[in-house]
């Protein structure tokens, strides 16, 4: 077999799900029991589900299969997808996530009798419509014997993509009435709020689609889009499995070697940003009977930076491994204070964020900030424990080598390193990079990069006590 992946470098933001539900904190630890689980569900029939059916994230050779239904308003549906993405980071070509919708609204969903979430319809149309339109990674799998048309196939659809108008047109209606549903969710307006705290005014991540610009776009508008950014300049192709370097770059010039770049080269990657201030923003939901908190900030780092690997050693040890950290362990096993806690870097070639994100009841809001922020201190005023800095290696190195246990997650970490300008050996690299680290520059790059007091805070439930 041979797989082989292009990639264009665009730029793009994700849309966000909308978010809230009505559930109780008693109805939550009830059905958390496995005890109520094992009565609930015990008895109810196996039914199968086509796992490559829905949206699907993951290998598609994964040796496990993950079926989700889900409404984009549901908060518990939005702490499992957070707990997902982990799992996938974590564990890179051993599970495949695929997602169906289940908005809780009979408008869509024959199943349900009653409306509990307006917009979770409206947010699903939109998710289908995004998904439906043309993405900017292209790939095809084939056997070796029929690796030149495999690769024919994939150029004559990336030289020469059919955009009809009728699909246009279609696909232009659906978001558009649905974008009007999802910038009114809470959800979305508290993602708004937290770039607005955190970035800059003008910068290019605050741009949003309203149903007027999505409506005023034309195909010419689509068409010469394409033609300015989809280019080979911008272009990374990985090709994998029984095939010479040599024989891959003949088929691959024959096909493509024709492709031209027009006109100026555009500017993929977003400006850098100066270190935001605190702020605190409660976003209203009254179908929450628990806030959603995120304490996030900028950080001048960028992924080039050797501190970026002891700021995640770091993070395994703070809050970015699940229940083995000391988050966790503050907010959750011995206060009782949040129904979920993590942390995590987002560090990219010219911005980074660091963010905790938890969920409790408004009364403990800010005594959970007050742990976070202590614990964010203690990681830049005392070096981290012998136990805790193996823990935390030994939990970084067994994802190294599992985030090439397929052909799809190595071609996809291929593409990352080539578009993010690392060295393609880089998990070799890291691997000596993180057992030399000394607890003491871990300590030293928390203290170099974090700003517990400038965190900013946003909340999305009740208002936070």
């Amino acid at each position: 077999w041979l797989l082989v992946l292009l990639h264009v470098s665009v730029t793009r933001e994700m849309i966000s799900s909308a978010g809230a539900a009505l559930l109780t904190s008693e109805y939550q630890k009830l059905v958390n029991d496995p005890n109520f689980a094992r009565w609930r569900y015990g008895a109810q029939p196996l039914v199968e589900i086509p796992p490559d059916d829905g949206a699907v994230e993951g290998a598609p050779a994964a040796p496990n299969s993950l079926v989700i239904f889900s409404d984009f308003q549901c908060p518990r549906c939005r702490e499992l997808h957070l707990i997902v993405r982990e799992l996938l980071k974590r564990y890179p070509g051993r599970l495949r996530v695929a997602y169906h919708h289940f908005p809780l609204d009979p408008a869509c969903n024959p199943h349900v009798r009653i409306i509990v979430h307006p917009l979770a319809c409206r947010a699903s149309k939109a998710a289908e419509a995004v998904r439906a339109a043309a993405g900017t990674d292209f790939f095809v799998q084939v056997l070796a014997s029929e690796f030149d048309r495999g690769v024919k196939l994939l150029a004559d659809n990336v030289l020469h993509p059919a955009l009809p108008e009728r699909a246009f047109r279609t696909v232009q209606r659906q978001a558009a009435a649905s974008a009007a549903g999802l910038l009114e969710s809470p959800d979305y307006l508290a993602e708004r709020a937290l770039k607005a705290a955190l970035l800059p005014a003008g910068d290019p991540a605050l741009r949003e689609a309203t149903p007027a610009t999505i409506s005023s776009l034309t195909l010419r508008d689509v068409e010469d889009y394409y033609r300015r950014v989809f280019r080979p300049d911008l272009t990374t192709i990985v090709v994998i499995g029984k095939v010479t370097p040599g024989e891959a770059k003949a088929v691959i010039e024959k096909h493509f070697g024709s492709w031209t770049a027009a006109g100026p080269k555009p500017e993929i990657l977003l400006p850098p940003v100066p270190p935001n201030g605190p702020s605190s923003t409660a976003v209203p939901d009254q179908s929450r009977v628990q806030d959603k908190v995120s304490l996030v900030q900028t950080l001048g780092l960028t992924r080039a930076n050797p501190d970026y690997y002891a700021l995640e050693l770091g993070n395994h040890v703070l809050g970015g491994a699940f229940y083995a950290t000391r988050l966790y362990q503050s907010l959750r096993e011995k206060s009782g204070l949040v129904y979920y806690v993590g942390s995590s870097f987002d560090v990219g070639q010219t911005r980074a964020i660091y963010a905790v994100n938890f969920a409790c009841d408004p009364r403990n809001v800010s005594k959970a900030r007050a742990i976070v922020e202590r614990n964010l201190k203690s990681m830049q005023q005392a070096p981290v424990t012998s136990q805790e800095l193996r823990q935390a290696k030994a939990l970084l190195l067994r994802e190294i080598p599992l985030s090439e246990a397929s052909v799809e997650s190595i071609a996809e970490a291929l593409i990352y390193r080539a578009t993010h300008e690392l060295p393609l050996d880089e998990p070799t690299r890291a691997v000596h990079y993180y057992l030399e680290l000394t607890a003491e520059q871990v300590q030293a790059a928390f203290a170099r990069w974090i700003r517990p007091q400038d965190l900013v805070q946003v909340t999305e439930g009740p208002r936070p006590e």
